[in-house]
């Protein structure tokens, strides 16, 4: 299994290649909303600001810490010289860097105009607030480098392959037990073929104090959690099991150590989720949907709120 990870995994997944860049979603109801992405750093500006004043600290030592934590500061490395042994800043040309990756998940030598145009917006936005960052200079100075996550070359770490037999178990141990609670699993493809897989327990009439039930249905998504649903089964059986209503449970295999790719994106997930609805008779009836999610999950409820479609 190492030298499967060492030949082809590792290398796979750091194939930046097959990278795509994406339409981010904006925040306001401008007409050109992708070119009003400041609007987006405003309003992350403001909370921290009112978190400040809620908590009656510095706003500037409040983003100071938030900020400081999407760069790299490596050690110090005395070498005689005085300027070596400073400690490494964020520097102008790093905050830019920092924003081009952050707002348009690009390279700055690679941002069109319109989009440099709105880093200068941000740039005003800090100055306003009094947060100024000094110019790069040639003096042997180190400056902290900025996280492109998804732009840099990843280090996973092996895991011996014990660990995904161990999470392969627990998966099934789920499984065998969400068939005792009712549920029973099934798939719908995406655009582009992949697998949306999901539990369903069809819901009752009569709920268990022999009351009228309702049938509008709990749609929940799960986080990041080996083995999936697995660490989710005291919450579902205490939850749900005296529920009248109808229940989706969906999975995501691509955060439980589960050796896989075909991760879906938020429009191959919306694109499922709609497909499970119109199967199941809930997508063009006046049904009430609740919506669950934990961890991860939270984001895939948001992709599904923000989608037009629905």
């Amino acid at each position: 299994f190492y030298i499967i990870y060492k030949i082809y995994l590792k290398p796979r997944a750091n194939d930046l290649s097959r990278k795509t860049i994406k339409l981010f979603r904006d925040y306001d109801q401008c007409t050109q909303p992708s070119r009003r992405r400041h609007l987006l750093f405003k309003r992350i500006m403001e909370r921290i600001e009112a978190r400040s004043r809620f908590g009656n600290k510095d706003f500037r030592a409040e983003f100071d810490a938030f900020f400081r934590g999407w760069f790299c500061f490596e050690e110090r490395k005395d070498q005689g010289n005085d300027q070596c042994k400073l400690d490494p800043v964020i520097d102008y040309e790093g905050v830019l860097d920092f924003f081009s990756w952050a707002f348009f998940d690009k390279l700055r030598v690679h941002l069109k105009d319109w989009e440099r145009e709105e880093l200068d917006i941000m740039m005003n936005i800090l100055k306003e607030r009094g947060l100024i960052y000094p110019k790069r200079s040639t003096h042997n100075r180190k400056w902290a480098r900025p996280l492109l996550i998804s732009l840099e070359k990843g280090n996973p770490l092996h895991r011996p392959i014990f660990i995904y037999i161990v999470s392969w178990l627990i998966r099934q141990v789920s499984y065998t037990s969400l068939h005792f609670l009712g549920f029973h699993r099934y798939h719908v493809k995406t655009q582009k073929g992949k697998k949306l897989w999901y539990w369903y327990r069809f819901g009752s009439c009569i709920n268990v104090d022999g009351v009228k039930g309702n049938m509008n249905p709990i749609l929940f998504f799960h986080g990041i959690s080996p083995g999936g649903l697995g660490f989710y089964l005291p919450m579902l059986r205490y939850f749900f099991s005296n529920l009248s209503q109808p229940v989706l449970l969906f999975e995501n295999l691509h955060i439980t150590w589960y050796l896989s790719f075909e991760a879906l994106s938020e429009e191959e997930t919306v694109y499922g989720v709609e497909q499970v609805l119109r199967n199941h008779g809930f997508y063009e009836t006046t049904s009430k949907l609740t919506l669950c999610g934990h961890s991860f999950g939270s984001f895939q409820l948001t992709w599904f709120l923000k989608a037009k479609s629905i």
